[in-house]
């Protein structure tokens, strides 16, 4: 087999979560900036911030390139992983499971294009479809059908904490700004939890 090149697009409408959530962590840190200038909560506020952008970036490939007997994803800030085929051990609509990691093609714009590859290989029995776990595909459906509404909760609890806060800060300390925001995070985690663990459920049974 020729070498074969993927290279990934992006746009904003497929980075909606991302977007939002670091959208959130600006406001955050701007309001923080505005109110109280250079102190321990605007630095906090920055380095989720920075932390979250870097860890995103881990999801975001700059190109794939397939070889014969494995395939090396390369990505714009973390390292590049070369991963054999025997490695593959399940593959859904918008990630393919592998023993070094998931490679998620979920924001992709042209992420069909991907998917056509990886169905070409597992066809043609490079990619062995008896190892696979055949788990990826309900995960990804619960997880579609839960993500959305968790971050929408979330968004909007924190969008009303933090326009009360803003005109109330003398009523919480730093330690009870964060703890605020840490619960409704928790808060948001727990409801995307629970409805993907009934959709789980529910797919399974169909």
């Amino acid at each position: 087999m020729s070498e074969t090149i993927f290279k990934p697009k992006y746009s904003p409408s497929g980075s909606f979560d991302v977007l939002g959530l670091c959208l959130l962590l600006i406001v955050v840190s701007l309001l923080s900036f505005i109110k109280f200038g250079v102190d321990l909560t605007t630095i906090l506020a920055f380095s989720f911030l920075i932390l979250s952008v870097v860890n995103f970036s881990e999801s975001y490939i700059r190109r794939v390139i397939f070889t014969d007997s494995y395939f090396i994803v390369e990505k714009y800030v973390w390292p590049s992983k070369k991963i054999a085929y025997s490695d593959v051990i399940d593959f859904g609509f918008s990630k393919v499971k592998t023993r070094k990691g998931d490679v998620s093609f979920a924001a992709m714009d042209n992420a069909a294009e991907l998917h056509a590859l990886f169905s070409e290989f597992i066809q043609e029995g490079i990619i062995n479809r008896n190892l696979f776990e055949n788990k990826a595909v309900v995960e990804e459906l619960a997880l579609k059908k839960s993500f959305l509404p968790a971050v929408v909760i979330t968004q909007i609890l924190n969008g009303a904490f933090l326009i009360y806060w803003f005109y109330n800060p003398s009523r919480f300390s730093i330690l009870g700004f964060w703890l605020v925001i840490l619960l409704i995070i928790l808060a948001g985690a727990m409801v995307m939890l629970s409805i993907y663990w009934i959709n789980k459920k529910r797919i399974k049974l169909q």
